[in-house]
């Protein structure tokens, strides 16, 4: 995911300072996040996507893939609303359909 956080920073027109204000962190923080250094928390990785103006799945892809992050996301919701046995049912006819 790292790999893709300053290309979501460049594509929302941000500076390393803005987003670090923004999440009351310092702009060394924001690059380390940035290089892989360091690993951002799932809360970060919240905070992150608000400010960049997505969800949080979608900061897996590159800016311009988002719309698969963004299905990511909305799968992941589906699932969570699903009983067990519904989700497994799902899964499957997926798995069917990507043959």
């Amino acid at each position: 995911m790292w790999q893709h956080l300053r290309a979501w920073r460049k594509t929302s027109g941000l500076t390393l300072q803005s987003v670090a204000t923004a999440l009351g962190t310092t702009h060394t923080t924001i690059l380390r996040y940035e290089r892989g250094v360091m690993k951002p928390t799932v809360e970060v990785l919240r905070e992150l996507a608000r400010v960049y103006g997505c969800v949080p799945a979608e900061l897996e892809f590159a800016p311009v893939e988002r719309a698969r992050g963004r299905r990511l996301h909305d799968a992941g919701e589906l699932l969570r609303e699903m009983d067990a046995e519904m989700a497994d049912r799902w899964l499957e006819l997926g798995r069917l359909l990507r043959r």
